[in-house]
């Protein structure tokens, strides 16, 4: 009673989403998670999730807080308390836009026209 459980989990690249789920068998289990301090708790934590029954934390990859490496997990129990701690990968589809704005089915054919102007400028500074 009273004490946390900590774990550690590592997030292999930047495109990858982190839901950790703990479900309650008894009690009430919260979740903090850090990946800046080794021991989250109630005043050093980024994320927590400290509702009623089992609980839920999803860290997106554009979270600003959100990187690669390691991510600690703390939960805690005031009273006695059994629980489930599910961690899930989740691969995020990243969509890269031009920055000129323009969408193109071949990007090999804007990748032409930017040399092409580039040529042009090349040739114009010559003179």
């Amino acid at each position: 009673q009273y004490c946390f459980k900590y774990f550690k989990i590592s997030v292999p690249h930047k495109n990858i989403a982190l839901k950790l789920v703990v479900h309650n068998v008894s009690g009430d289990p919260d979740i903090f998670v850090c990946n800046r301090h080794a021991n989250p708790n109630q005043q050093h934590y980024t994320w927590k999730s400290a509702g009623m029954g089992s609980d839920e934390v999803y860290i997106p990859p554009d979270d600003p807080w959100a990187f690669p490496g390691a991510y600690y997990i703390g939960v805690y129990g005031a009273y006695e308390t059994d629980f489930t701690i599910l961690a899930t990968f989740i691969r995020i589809r990243m969509l890269v836009k031009h920055p000129s704005g323009l969408e193109a089915d071949d990007g090999g054919s804007l990748m032409r026209d930017e040399i092409k102007a580039a040529d042009t400028r090349r040739q114009l500074c010559k003179y």
